[in-house]
């Protein structure tokens, strides 16, 4: 009896675990300086959960081979830093806000099989960089 319960557990686990439903995204990692972007990386992760960007005023757009928007997703650049000042005694008498001129960071993306290009754009709607994403493409 003990083995048909065993035998019970393990088909469960293995079910629930083949119902998961996986999100797949492109991890682009950029570079922000002075205004604009440069791409470092990009690969293809899978997430069992939804990945959300930190909400802001730059736009990423997926185009597909024809130029159709497929996503947009609005992202923030994380250059900014709050830090504290302290005195020998290492009491806090002062800090504020740090805006990075340059830094690297990474946002996510979904993925999408007939994608052709990654555009981005600044907060004024100017296109800034473009990414070839066709070698992931199953076109």
């Amino acid at each position: 009896m003990k083995k048909l319960y065993l035998l019970l557990i393990m088909f469960c686990i293995v079910g629930f675990m083949s119902a998961q439903s996986f999100q797949e995204y492109y991890k682009i990692g950029l570079n922000f300086n002075e205004g604009n972007f440069s791409f470092n990386s990009i690969n293809i992760e899978l997430s069992d959960k939804p990945i959300k960007n930190y909400f802001g005023f730059y736009l990423v757009k997926v185009i597909d081979f024809e130029n159709k928007s497929l996503n947009w997703t609005y992202f923030n650049v994380p250059n900014e830093i709050l830090y504290d000042a302290t005195d020998e005694n290492w009491t806090i008498n002062g800090g504020g806000l740090l805006v990075l001129n340059e830094t690297n960071f990474t946002i996510y993306v979904p993925y999408y099989p007939n994608a052709n290009q990654i555009i981005i754009y600044n907060e004024n709607l100017t296109e800034k960089l473009k990414i070839d994403v066709s070698m992931f493409s199953k076109v």
